[in-house]
């Protein structure tokens, strides 16, 4: 099932966005995090609500990361390239955030899943460089 222990932390880097990617965007749909995401984070974006935005975690970022965690039990070479380009998306759902929303600075939120994407990039790009 497994060629190597970083197909092992792809895989776990993967599970973890798909799980809070999905559930984030749900809470955002659901209105549970109507009180932690200020209107006025909004202005001078494209977005009059968080309602596409939150479909766009869920499904873009938390499906790309789902995606890799089906797949790379199933073939590690596929998962692997679809793991690379979770970790893409998520690097620039972040920047895209950050430059996007009206708020008060970088949150410790955004450095973390900064961080986790280019993470799963970087062991993706590792494992391809040293498959044979």
């Amino acid at each position: 099932m497994w060629d190597s222990p970083l197909q092992i932390t792809l895989f776990a880097l993967a599970l973890f966005v798909a799980v809070t990617a999905i559930g984030g965007g749900a809470a955002i749909l659901s209105g549970l995090e109507r009180n932690n995401f200020p209107q006025r984070w909004l202005d001078g974006t494209p977005f009059r609500s968080f309602t596409i935005p939150g479909v766009m975690l869920a499904t873009i970022v938390g499906g790309t990361a789902l995606a890799a965690v089906i797949v790379l039990p199933i073939s590690s070479d596929v998962g692997t390239i679809v793991s690379l380009a979770a970790g893409i998306i998520l690097i620039g759902w972040i920047l895209g955030e950050i430059k996007l929303l009206n708020t008060p600075g970088v949150s410790r939120t955004e450095i973390t899943y900064l961080a986790i994407g280019l993470a799963q990039t970087a062991v993706a790009a590792v494992t391809l460089a040293t498959a044979s």
